[in-house]
């Protein structure tokens, strides 16, 4: 079994479109294969699709982009990834494929009855052992002269690691008003001690505190309105 799997497929102009929601509410036209026109018009009744029409496949599809019927393509990423050409067109046409999957249809390989079973078993005994489709082409990649891949995608899954990037902005915010904090107190300390009423409230303070230092200690027992035994007794 294998999944032909539709992928967004975009100009690199377009910055905000890159899923195939945003395509949806931006009003622009998906090219897309004939062959997955069920499929799409079942999954999203509210967007607006030309399907190719002249059996030319997804070679078809790219023309049909490039004669300005649509925006956006819905490409098969398993049928065109490999596909050298039809790299070097996208190159040319400065496309690139996002993350976007718009559909995924489960395909199995035209065989006869009788080694379907075997086949099956040499499949499943080959991924165990780390050979497949898809482990092939990440060793011997498809080489394009430019990166037909959407480097920094828009949506990501919440399980996404942290990075660094993701901490520059918070920390840049806490660093400059951390900044204007320190300015503002050191401010106020260089205008406390160029004010020159303030140093005459701490002069006056200090004045009040000995006034009444000195008071205490000239309080006589003469001056208590009591008898010194009954004071000693409260």
């Amino acid at each position: 079994m294998a999944n032909l799997a539709a992928f967004l497929t975009l100009s690199g102009t377009y910055d905000s479109v890159r899923s195939i929601d945003q395509a949806i509410s931006a009003g622009y036209r998906i090219c897309a294969h004939p062959a997955m026109k069920v499929e799409f018009q079942m999954s999203y009744p509210a967007a607006n699709f030309y399907f190719h029409e002249d059996g030319n496949e997804f070679a078809g599809v790219m023309d049909d982009y490039l004669a300005g019927k649509c925006q956006v393509l819905a490409i098969g990423y398993e049928d065109t990834s490999m596909d050298t050409n039809f790299l070097e067109r996208m190159c040319t046409n400065d496309l690139v494929y996002t993350a976007s999957v718009i559909a995924e249809i489960p395909m199995a390989f035209p065989i006869r009855q009788g080694i379907s079973s075997g086949f099956s078993y040499w499949m499943y005994t080959g991924e165990r052992l780390g050979v497949s489709l898809q482990a092939s082409k990440k060793e011997f990649p498809t080489e394009a002269r430019c990166d037909v891949h959407l480097s920094e995608e828009v949506q990501g899954d919440e399980m996404d690691e942290i990075t660094v990037k993701n901490f520059f902005f918070p920390l840049l915010f806490f660093l400059v008003f951390a900044a204007i904090a320190i300015m503002i107190q050191i401010r106020y300390i260089c205008n406390a001690r160029h004010d020159p009423m303030a140093g005459v409230c701490d002069s006056n303070r200090s004045d009040t505190r000995r006034s009444d230092t000195r008071n205490i200690a000239s309080f006589s027992d003469n001056d208590l309105p009591f008898p010194p035994s009954e004071a000693s007794e409260i």
